[in-house]
């Protein structure tokens, strides 16, 4: 008994700051390892007052933790040089209980983290950029239009335009990208200052590496009341996450009183899924917004615009007079101040 109070008596723990980031604990555990029995390493998950790693390391015996710190004080690891004092735990508090109170708060807090961002925070992936591919992309265009359209209907417009030499791609949302391989077609083009492209898009621009893509994606909201199931709703609800665009399936509740689609264009990339909060006057709703993607139609271009899918819009189409109106459309009883919360997971 008398022994094993002396030998804990003996333990004792150095405070090492300055660890590089390339060192984990079993490195750290193997560089004392040379100087003594070590009991435990620990590096910590936050950066000292002074804004750098640290972390502990226990030994059996005390002359071997002294020992420790006088060889490896100043010790230089992968450019980092070690500062290494003997550590003294809070008061009321022993070592061994204090490293581990800190380990569980680590990895509680990573948990959260690793909940919260998908296991996917902190991840971070170094470019590689071809300069071939950056060539020919600076020799493209991008073309942006008023609201999101399908890729066939551009291509359509720019045959009856007599451009159907270029090539269209969606970039995301409602922005386009352009390749003019037939370098006189450019030229000719670029004189006119793009006239003949600005009758299809908003905007024409040459492309650069300072592009922020968007996208567009359909949303499915369910739980709305009737009461205030309209346009103007679905528009707040769209504001949450981006830009309204159009309505689709069941504004007017004509299939069911479930769920109705909308389509907006973000530029958050998170998938959506998400509970929110509808507030209507003094009573609250919950409704569910889930996010089904956005694809173009793989249809005859002259085909969607006859009859178009309810989840595709065509190009240059706009929200005819009855959209318009139902959009606007209030009901009985509907709050002028209906507002929007978005809620927690």
């Amino acid at each position: 008994m008398e022994r094993t109070q002396a030998y804990r008596d003996q333990t004792t723990s150095l405070f090492v700051e300055n660890i590089p980031k390339r060192m984990e604990w079993k490195g750290l555990w193997h560089l004392f390892a040379r100087h003594g029995d070590v009991i435990d390493s620990f590096i910590a998950g936050r950066l000292s007052r002074g804004g750098k790693r640290f972390g502990f390391v226990r030994f059996t015996l005390r002359n071997d933790a002294l020992r420790a710190m006088e060889r490896l004080n100043g010790f230089s690891v992968y450019g980092f040089r070690l500062s290494i004092k003997l550590a003294h735990p809070k008061k009321g508090k022993k070592f061994g209980e204090e490293i581990k109170s800190m380990k569980v708060q680590n990895s509680v807090r990573e948990a959260g983290e690793s909940s919260a961002g998908g296991g996917m925070k902190g991840r971070k992936v170094i470019g590689h950029v071809e300069s071939e591919d950056l060539w020919k992309l600076k020799k493209c265009l991008v073309g942006v239009t008023k609201m999101v359209c399908s890729v066939q209907n551009i291509a359509l417009r720019l045959q009856q335009w007599g451009l159907g030499d270029i090539k269209i791609q969606r970039l995301g949302g409602k922005m386009f990208l352009l390749t003019i391989e037939d370098e006189d077609l450019f030229i000719m083009l670029e004189d006119l200052e793009w006239s003949y492209l600005k009758e299809i898009f908003d905007e024409v621009k040459c492309w650069s590496e300072s592009l922020k893509p968007t996208r567009a994606t359909w949303l499915e909201v369910s739980g709305i009341p009737l009461h205030c199931w309209n346009g103007t709703t679905l528009k707040r609800v769209a504001e949450l996450w981006g830009s309204f665009e159009a309505f689709g399936e069941n504004l007017q509740h004509n299939l069911d009183c479930e769920k109705v689609t909308i389509l907006i264009s973000t530029n958050q990339f998170k998938h959506i899924d998400e509970v929110v909060e509808l507030e209507v006057g003094s009573l609250k709703y919950e409704i569910k917004v889930v996010e089904h993607g956005f694809k173009d139609s793989t249809s005859d271009p002259l085909s969607v615009k006859k009859n178009p899918h309810p989840h595709e819009i065509n190009a240059g189409a706009k929200l005819g007079s009855q959209s318009e109106e139902s959009s606007e459309t209030t009901f009985p009883g509907e709050s002028p101040t209906v507002t929007l919360l978005k809620m927690k997971r």
